[in-house]
C-alpha cells in the first residue's frame, strides 16, 4: 500500500489459500477469484472481504521476478541452514522445466542471491506454513525495495521503464514518476 499523502509504503499479503466468498463462484481459496475472473474479480473478491480499495495492479511471472532480482544485482538476506537446502530442490526442478543451468545456493546464513534462488526461496513452504512462505516474499520485496531507494533518480526511473515492460500493469510511467519521490522519503 502506498499513501502518498502521508509517504507511507506498506507491504500488505494475502494468503492465496484463505477460503472465502467470491462473488458469483460461491466459496473458494483466494487465487481461483483470479482464475475465475482476472484482476477484476481478485479485486473485487479483496474489497469485499477486507475492505481494502485496489487503485493499481501489477502481475508480475516467475521469470520476471527473477530478471527484476537480477536487474537490481541480486538480493541479500539471512537464510537458514533448511531454508537453503528447501530453495536449492525447488529451483533444480525450475531450472530443469526450462531447460537452464541451475546455480544452487551453497551457504547458510547471510547471502546474496540472483533472481532464481531468490525466486526459489519465495517459494518455500515445505519447511513451514504459508505465513511463512509470505513473510520470505515480504523479504525479498523489502530487500529489493531497500535497493531500490539507493539509487539515482534517473536510474530508478530507467529500472521501473524496464521492469513495466516485463509485467501486466494499469500503472503508467506518469504514476511511477509521481511515486518515486516517496522512495527518497522512506530513505531519508
Amino acid at each position: 500500500q502506498i499513501v502518498p499523502a502521508t509517504g507511507q509504503i506498506r507491504l500488505v499479503s494475502f494468503l492465496r489459500d484463505t477460503y472465502l466468498p467470491i462473488p458469483g463462484h460461491g466459496y473458494d481459496r483466494l487465487n481461483a477469484a483470479y482464475v475465475y475472473g482476472g484482476k477484476e474479480l481478485l479485486c473485487q473478491t479483496l474489497t469485499g472481504v477486507f475492505g481494502v480499495r485496489i487503485d493499481r495492479t501489477a502481475k508480475v511471472d516467475f521469470a520476471a521476478m527473477a530478471g527484476i532480482v537480477d536487474r537490481m544485482g541480486g538480493v541479500e538476506l539471512e537464510i537458514s541452514e533448511a531454508e537453503r537446502k528447501a530453495l536449492n530442490k525447488i529451483l533444480n526442478v525450475y531450472c530443469k522445466e526450462r531447460g537452464i543451468t541451475p546455480q544452487p545456493l551453497e551457504q547458510s546464513g547471510l547471502v546474496r542471491m540472483n533472481g532464481i534462488q531468490a525466486l526459489s526461496y519465495s517459494r518455500v513452504r515445505s519447511l513451514d506454513s504459508d505465513f511463512v512462505r509470505v513473510s520470505r516474499q515480504q523479504n525479498v520485496l523489502s530487500a529489493l525495495l531497500s535497493q531500490a531507494m539507493l539509487l539515482e533518480p534517473y536510474d530508478l526511473l530507467g529500472l521501473a521503464t524496464e521492469c513495466m515492460s516485463n509485467m501486466e500493469t494499469d500503472l503508467t510511467l506518469n504514476d511511477l514518476m509521481n511515486l518515486l519521490p516517496l522512495l527518497w522519503q522512506q530513505n531519508g
